[in-house]
């Protein structure tokens, strides 16, 4: 019984404090969306990558781009041979990403050709981050090292998240 009143207590203080950080507002405007008010939130806090991972990413890859989220739009825009590009959240390897730092191998992907287009020549490309916090990194087209590495590198991570 004790747990009970515990965990309504726990519920009720995070409903609360997730009420207070809403932007007020009056009778007259609709419910606020919770999805999208965390989701715009979560885009707005900055990640850092494991040390390990951003200094491989740091040496190998010729770029990395960070993507920036537009909540209104729902797209992630990134600036590539001086263009503002929003490709949309919710198509193909966006939509894979989740709360948890996510790779993701671009290489199979049309958003690699439209990638490649842009910069003039072919490449490598991943994609590493979680909802609202990506980067695109780019690699020579020879480099299959570096992207086995990244491979092998998150398939320890969701062993480790599986234990």
């Amino acid at each position: 019984m004790s747990g009970d009143k515990n965990e309504d207590f726990l519920i009720a203080h995070l409903l609360e404090e997730t009420y207070q950080s809403l932007p007020s507002h009056d009778e007259s405007s609709p419910l606020t969306n919770l999805n999208a008010h965390f989701d715009h939130h979560h885009s707005l806090s900055k990640y850092d990558l494991d040390p390990t991972l951003d200094n491989f990413l740091n040496r190998q890859a010729s770029k990395t781009h960070r993507l920036e989220y537009k909540a209104s739009i729902g797209c992630y825009r990134i600036e590539l041979a001086h263009q503002k590009i929003d490709l949309p959240g919710n198509w193909g390897a966006f939509a894979r990403l989740g709360r948890e730092v996510t790779f993701v191998n671009l290489n199979n992907d049309e958003l690699s050709e439209l990638l490649a287009t842009l910069l003039g020549r072919e490449v490598q490309c991943v994609l590493i981050g979680s909802f609202g916090n990506a980067r695109i990194s780019f690699f020579e087209n020879e480099d299959d090292i570096s992207i086995k590495w990244l491979e092998k590198y998150f398939a320890g991570l969701e062993k480790k998240e599986a234990a």
